[in-house]
């Protein structure tokens, strides 16, 4: 798990991967692709390893690395131990 990570960041982290695609990303999730693009680098910052590969020549191309792949498939269940206490303590 990772519990220093904003929930923020997280989903902004799984959508990419699912669409490999900033401008796709970004629209999901109703942010500009300078904000999603802000997200991914302060996460790979605060984990102090890529997620993503990025080529920028004519289309953006993103392609997860392998720790990417790895911090992606923990993620969500991340992302539900994140949001889970915020609802118990709403119901007390």
């Amino acid at each position: 798990m990772f519990p220093s990570v904003e929930v923020r960041h997280l989903q902004a982290v799984i959508v990419l991967a699912e669409e490999l695609n900033f401008t796709l990303a970004s629209h999901r999730l109703h942010i500009t692709q300078s904000a999603l693009s802000r997200q991914i680098t302060e996460i790979e910052e605060q984990l102090r390893f890529r997620l993503f590969t990025r080529d920028n020549r004519r289309v953006v191309r993103v392609e997860l690395t392998d720790a990417g792949r790895g911090f992606v498939e923990e993620a969500p269940s991340s992302l539900l131990h994140n949001v889970q206490p915020r609802l118990e303590s709403c119901h007390v």
